[in-house]
């Protein structure tokens, strides 16, 4: 089968959507597809990437930053993606488009879509479902609510990595047909090392992923040997660095940057704890990430951290936020089993597959 994938985001740049697309061509080609990516283009990246079975197009449009991307950047992609399509791509031959995030890239599904009259594929991803980042997006999603269900009422297919952003999708779209397909990891990658009196996060660095709540909880707290690791880039960066100086916290917490490759899995393998303070999330990959590496996992009460770690440990407010981690740094760092291997790329990819056929005919 010959499928194009469009995402606006794809590994290096961008974050869980992307490295989730990243991860599902290679099971793909794999599988003996063909797949063509038509991404942005980033400084330092090439054009074009051939591989046996897979194409990578990125296409020159303005993107100021790696790790995040503004709403006018992703729509002069779309319009440059669907320019560069038109010149570049065999459409005639395409059996399948995959398009992840319903906002932006599903625009440019839009316009492939009413051209060509391929099949379509739609996967949110999270911010791009209406409400979901109020705090960012509240307003520029009553502007583009129209073309949002006009594009989720195209696809072929439409698809989410839970059952929470899939209840999100269909109040604001009531009747939508939507499967729930979660996101993929590849465990044999993730080592499980002796676990070290660290804690790290693990995310872009933004004031609704909750680091600020860590930092100002480890005020009441006797850490002793205890550190802190901030892995991630993002604009709030330099707010939650103005507040550990603040909080006289400097030789407790550490900003590493983004990390890659096998500085990322060992800091996953040596952490004792993992936390995430996120207010709202569709799916969270690091969260997954730090349960296949065995990491005692902090997070905020929300349902995609209960699917994936269960209630304990999890917080509701700073005391017991206070509360659960004073405890945790108490004892000698453990692994925990989460019994989270059925979201092995192994098992995720076979549903993708089975959808592909359904929709492509073949």
């Amino acid at each position: 089968m010959n499928i194009l994938m469009l995402n606006y985001e794809y590994p290096p740049i961008g974050g869980g959507g992307g490295v989730v697309c990243g991860d599902l061509c290679k099971e793909a080609i794999k599988d003996g597809h063909n797949v063509e990516v038509v991404t942005m283009w980033y400084r330092g990246l090439p054009v074009l990437e051939e591989y046996p079975n897979l194409k990578i197009h990125r296409v020159k449009c303005v993107r100021t930053q790696m790790r995040v991307c503004y709403p006018w950047e992703q729509l002069l992609y779309c319009i440059t993606a669907y320019r560069y399509i038109m010149r570049k791509i065999a459409m005639d031959r395409i059996d399948l488009v995959h398009c992840h995030f319903i906002v932006p890239t599903g625009l440019l599904m839009l316009w492939l879509k009413r051209k060509y009259h391929t099949k379509c594929i739609v996967t949110a991803h999270g911010s791009d479902v209406l409400g979901h980042n109020n705090m960012r997006f509240k307003y520029l999603y009553k502007l583009i609510k129209p073309v949002w269900m006009k594009i989720l009422g195209s696809a072929d297919g439409v698809t989410a990595p839970s059952e929470y952003l899939l209840r999100e999708i269909k109040d604001s779209y009531p009747g939508l047909e939507c499967i729930c397909i979660p996101n993929g990891i590849n465990i044999d990658e993730y080592t499980t090392l002796e676990k070290k009196k660290i804690v790290i996060t693990l995310s872009r660095l933004q004031e609704s992923k909750g680091i600020q709540d860590l930092i100002k909880a480890l005020v009441f707290i006797e850490m002793g040997e205890w550190e802190v690791n901030i892995l991630g880039e993002g604009p709030y960066r330099s707010e939650l660095e103005k507040l550990v100086e603040e909080k006289g916290l400097c030789n407790k917490v550490h900003f590493r940057g983004h990390v890659t490759g096998e500085r990322r899995m060992r800091y996953l393998g040596e952490a004792g704890i993992f936390f995430s303070g996120s207010r709202f999330e569709a799916f969270p990959l690091s969260v997954l990430e730090a349960s296949i590496a065995k990491c005692m996992i902090i997070a905020t009460d929300i349902e995609p951290h209960k699917i994936l770690v269960g209630k304990e440990h999890l917080y509701k407010d700073e005391n017991e936020l206070k509360e659960i981690l004073s405890k945790a740094i108490y004892k000698k760092p453990q692994c925990v089993e989460y019994g989270n291997e059925k979201y092995d790329w192994t098992v995720i990819y076979e549903r993708y597959n089975e959808l592909y056929k359904s929709i492509a005919g073949k």
